[in-house]
């Protein structure tokens, strides 16, 4: 079968029902619904910061919490492959969307670790299933792989602007200024309603996941899963505490939030740039992933300043942007019905869940060096078996061996 390329388009796009959710506001509403999911753990380190300050949580407990987030998404994601394709869309996005709403409210009265990693925990949950909901209309799209892309710029631009506008809130409010700017963003999600298609395609006659790849691409299936859960967990660890490495080397407030929205500017190039980088080929441009890591984790680990803290956060963010359509695009060619890519957010959800946990138990009072050194290690170990399965595959396909 023929492999999938960001921005290309299938014999599907003659298909008038894939042609009804390609539409211009199909997809602006596709895209709005999973970033309006994603909006808490977007600014996460400004929640684990602000929870740090006004709860007194230690590290074990802020890396729990923010577990607690990831967890609750990964897991809606891995449930949503049951529903996905048999719930009207538009009701259980309204109804997740007022629940989310309600979480952040409950979060603001809430004092203590359990009650606020439970808080977090049900809006991962639903957040999840908004991501979960977004993802299928945009894999059903005519140019699957181009949206996704404008997706994660579209997290990053927003992310952007809110490092610039959330601290103040912080400031004056604390973390229940973060809570109640959280509802009000979630509320948002209730104006794109109408656009949103009620259901997605009918495939209801494909095979299961793994059902028609063979011995083989399961073998390569699960690499690349393990690969991806692996990097991710080293992201997300790092990202929950990268605030936390900044006020550690007392860096100002004011210098640390302007580096993370650059950061997410950074993260728009990244996305957008896959696209152009994939023409060295995927093997390479996961090669380029994996040594841009490793630079951003060179420069945390050294002495810290606002000037370098703003270059290794931006790029932390570009290449980690840049990474996921990447993992898009690779399991798109080992099962191009789409549900491994599924399996791919709910595999990162996971990753996302493990890595705050982990990461807060190697914390030693205000020293992050293990946080910075796990994570690049995880990092390495997740990207090295995807550049050779890449490898193999492209060598395959040269051969003739890849049908």
């Amino acid at each position: 079968m023929a492999s999938v390329e960001i921005g290309g388009t299938t014999d599907a796009d003659v298909d008038p029902a894939r042609d009804a959710l390609s539409s211009l506001s199909a997809t602006i509403a596709a895209l709005w619904v999973p970033v309006v999911g994603v909006v808490a753990y977007m600014f996460m380190p400004l929640m684990i910061g602000g929870l740090a300050e006004d709860l007194k949580l230690s590290p074990s407990e802020l890396g729990f919490v923010g577990a607690a987030e990831a967890g609750g998404m990964a897991i809606a994601n891995l449930l949503a492959v049951l529903w996905i394709r048999k719930w009207d869309w538009r009701r259980a996005t309204a109804g997740f969307i007022l629940a989310m709403v309600a979480a952040n409210l409950v979060s603001l009265i809430c004092n203590g670790f359990v009650s606020i990693a439970f808080a977090r925990l049900i809006d991962g949950v639903v957040g999840g299933a908004l991501i979960a909901i977004g993802i299928a209309a945009l894999s059903d799209n005519r140019r699957s792989e181009l949206v996704f892309s404008l997706f994660i710029a579209l997290e990053m631009i927003f992310s952007s602007i809110g490092f610039i506008l959330l601290p103040p809130v912080q400031t004056a409010m604390g973390v229940d200024g973060l809570f109640l700017a959280f509802a009000a963003i979630s509320a948002t999600g209730l104006l794109v309603l109408p656009w949103l298609p009620r259901r997605g395609l009918d495939r209801g006659a494909d095979a299961g996941v793994g059902g028609g790849l063979g011995s083989a691409g399961l073998a390569a299936s699960l690499v690349a899963l393990t690969g991806a859960f692996l990097f991710f967990m080293s992201q997300g660890g790092l990202w929950a505490f990268i605030e936390r490495i900044a006020a550690a080397a007392e860096l100002p407030g004011e210098a640390v939030s302007t580096a993370l929205a650059v950061s997410s500017l950074a993260g728009i190039a990244g996305a957008l740039g896959a696209n152009q980088v994939l023409r060295i080929g995927l093997p390479g441009a996961l090669l380029l992933v994996l040594i841009g890591e490793a630079v951003s984790f060179w420069l945390l680990s050294e002495r810290l300043d606002g000037d370098k803290f703003l270059i290794a956060a931006s790029l932390f963010i570009l290449w980690w942007s840049m990474a996921l359509p990447l993992m898009l695009v690779q399991l798109n060619r080992l099962d191009p019905s789409g549900r491994l890519v599924i399996l791919l957010y709910a595999v990162g959800k996971f990753g996302y869940m493990a890595g705050p946990a982990a990461m807060g138990l190697l914390v030693t009072g205000n020293y992050f060096g293990q946080v910075i050194a796990v994570s690049a290690i995880l990092c390495a170990a997740g990207l090295v078996p995807l550049i050779l399965l890449a490898t193999r595959r492209g060598s395959q396909k040269q051969d003739g061996r890849d049908p």
